[in-house]
């Protein structure tokens, strides 16, 4: 199955596939009704649905080099381009792609301008029809910014002296002289660029451009350990990347073009749980914006999001009920049991006396596999993960004395808006914060894009990358709190 990005704060373990098809009328381009047009070379799209994951677009693109076929596969809902075909296999009526990258194969019969077959991905397969396009299928974000910007950005490289690494990130500001306000993004869980790229979108840069425009200098990193960023990501935390985010805010006290009292931190989903750790360790931080963040375990947000999952598949009540308490129960041993092979066996113990008395059909059906569950154990017994079940975000927000802005959209499948923001502002509450707000704003999901239903399938079919709405709350917030 191809994975969506992990811009998700967990991956959600059940995962059901459907039948699938490529038709007009899906958003592709379609080429007319000659059957003949072009040969056999061209692009084709068609459409995986992936129940409670994604809808996916998938588009092969076919050429002919000298009697060779050669073969790309984009993947536009989830921003992954030009994935490299191994091979390519074409007799009479049919065609075969082996894409080792993503351990899947597409086989079809060819009829006219259409290849109707079954895509197979690590055992998994499903019917998949590509229809033949008017030209090659191309990603549109009307957000993103275009040189030259009206303003400066530049290439800059901040040490963290405490862990011994260099991150690299980019650092927009307003042009001309003077000293400004500033912001340091914080990106969501999973490796992330500096832009927070995601499914075709750069939220992290859409977002840079609006606040530099509007008058503060806006840092942004690559994670540790990816992009040009030192250190290893595999092994880090939270809590190693709240250390990261200080080590910016102390880069951006040493400038003459920064305004020091006015430095403030815009986390993400995890980087809404590091905004509140990092301001608490810092006396530099005057103000943070929280945006989809967690207010409560990660334990409860993953029984959540599994929860949310199912909403539209009909799933049993008593059904879902016992599988998130086994999901609970497994969470519960991992956070219980330090050793990370006497939990895993302790886990798929769990599981095993939880499938022996369901219905093998139902839960293959629904992918409960024992091979899937080995596989999310595996993950729930890494280092981030483990932090992540157990840490409790509402101890870090009691602490907080900054002005706080909380926002969060009401279709977030991901960070349940109601579970979510009654923690945070409970929390806020608890601890007599004395400048804060929490909002729910309607219509918007875990990436502040308008939505329809907020499942992470429309993440990448949206051609908005952050909704005009939401900027335009943090910038008005933003403004109040550096203007005084």
């Amino acid at each position: 199955m191809l994975q969506i990005s992990r811009i998700l704060l967990v991956l959600i373990l059940p995962i059901i596939i459907i039948a699938c098809s490529g038709i007009p009328g899906d958003g592709y381009n379609y080429a007319g009704a000659d059957k003949s047009a072009g040969g056999l070379a061209g692009s084709y799209g068609g459409t995986l649905n992936v129940l409670m994951v994604q809808r996916l677009k998938l588009v092969m693109n076919i050429t002919n080099d000298n009697g060779k076929w050669r073969a790309t596969l984009d993947s536009p809902d989830q921003g992954a381009m030009n994935i490299p075909v191994n091979r390519v296999t074409v007799s009479n009526d049919t065609i075969r792609l082996d894409i080792k990258m993503l351990q899947a194969v597409f086989e079809g019969k060819i009829s006219g301008n259409q290849i109707k077959g079954k895509f197979t991905q690590r055992g998994l397969g499903m019917d998949l029809t590509l229809g033949r396009l008017k030209a090659p299928y191309t990603i549109k974000r009307p957000q993103e910014p275009i040189k030259p910007y009206p303003y400066t950005d530049a290439e800059v490289f901040i040490t963290n002296s405490v862990d011994g690494i260099v991150l690299a990130g980019t650092l927009t500001k307003p042009s001309g002289g003077g000293r400004y306000p500033a912001v340091v993004l914080i990106t969501g869980s999973g490796a992330q660029d500096r832009d927070e790229s995601l499914l075709g979108h750069k939220p992290f840069l859409v977002l840079a451009d609006y606040l530099t425009r509007h008058g503060f200098a806006v840092l942004r990193m690559d994670d540790r350990g990816f992009g040009k960023s030192g250190g290893v990501f595999a092994t880090a935390t939270s809590a190693d990347f709240t250390r990261d985010i200080l080590a910016a805010v102390d880069f951006l006290k040493m400038r003459n073009d920064v305004l020091t009292a006015k430095i403030g931190l815009i986390g993400h989903s995890e980087g809404g749980e590091i905004a509140p750790m990092a301001a608490n360790r810092s006396t530099n931080v005057a103000f943070i914006v929280l945006l989809a963040a967690p207010g409560i375990t990660g334990s409860e947000i993953n029984l959540l999001q599994n929860r949310a999952a199912f909403a539209g598949s009909f799933v049993d009540k008593r059904f879902l009920q016992d599988y998130l308490a086994m999901l609970k129960s497994i969470h519960t041993i991992i956070i219980n049991e330090p050793d990370n092979d006497a939990a895993r066996k302790k886990a798929i113990a769990e599981y095993e006396q939880y499938a022996a008395n369901k219905d093998a059909a139902k839960l293959k059906k629904y992918n409960i596999t024992s091979e899937n569950m080995t596989r999310s154990i595996a993950t729930f017994t890494t280092p981030w993960f483990r932090y992540f079940l157990e840490h409790d975000p509402a101890l870090e927000l009691e602490k907080l004395k900054c002005p706080v802005l909380v926002l969060n959209g009401s279709l977030d499948t991901q960070v349940d808006p109601k579970a979510n923001l009654s923690a945070i502002r409970t929390a806020l509450a608890k601890g007599q914060n004395a400048d804060y707000e929490v909002i729910e704003l309607p219509g918007l999901n875990h990436l502040f894009q308008k939505a329809k239903t907020g499942k992470a399938y429309e993440y990448g079919i949206i051609a908005e990358t952050i909704n005009r709405s939401a900027l335009d709350v943090m910038g008005t917030w933003l403004k109040k709190k550096t203007e005084k």
